[in-house]
């Protein structure tokens, strides 16, 4: 390995930096970042394994969940939707509208270092900001764009509304 890093001409530091990219910390290692569609409907058992499983076989730290058709009830939020070792953040219309089309999972012990910025957020969109605090500090933003709204809206103007209220915040 090294005498081809000779032929190069890169440095091992240059090297390992485009092998490894800016990894700091993770906050040590970096952050890994995901985003699932599961395919539409509700997650079950089934779907919900299958998440667990990709986020800890692949180290997952912040995973969005998009397509997702979920109901605010004490069961599925305490039951069906918990992943061990995992907080959860759901889009505003959760609380303003009692659904989701998305939710994030977060790693508990990145809980220090992720702020929820609802004020990015429009009140019934699918849509989640996260500001994750490593050195330097950036903003993460899952976006689900539902072609009809959770009133029913199919229309195209409907559509083109939505995307606006997302993209001028």
């Amino acid at each position: 390995c090294k005498s081809s890093l000779l032929h190069t001409g890169l440095s091992v530091n240059k090297y390992m930096h485009i092998t490894n990219g800016n990894r700091s910390n993770r906050t040590k290692k970096g952050i890994k970042i995901s985003s699932w569609n599961c395919g539409g409907g509700f997650i079950t058992k089934g779907k919900k394994l299958e998440i667990e499983s990709y986020l800890k076989v692949n180290d997952i730290d912040v995973m969005a969940i998009s397509e997702v058709e979920i109901t605010m009830t004490s069961y599925h939020y305490d039951q069906l939707y918990h992943i061990s070792g995992y907080n959860m953040v759901f889009p505003q219309s959760w609380t303003s509208v009692g659904k989701a089309r998305i939710i994030c999972y977060y790693k508990a012990n990145l809980e220090p270092h992720i702020k929820i910025k609802s004020c990015l957020a429009p009140l019934v969109q699918p849509v989640i900001w996260l500001e994750i605090d490593t050195s330097p500090s950036f903003l993460a933003c899952f976006i689900y764009r539902e072609w009809t709204s959770l009133s029913g809206d199919k229309t195209l103007s409907g559509q083109k509304s939505r995307l606006k209220e997302i993209l001028i915040r």
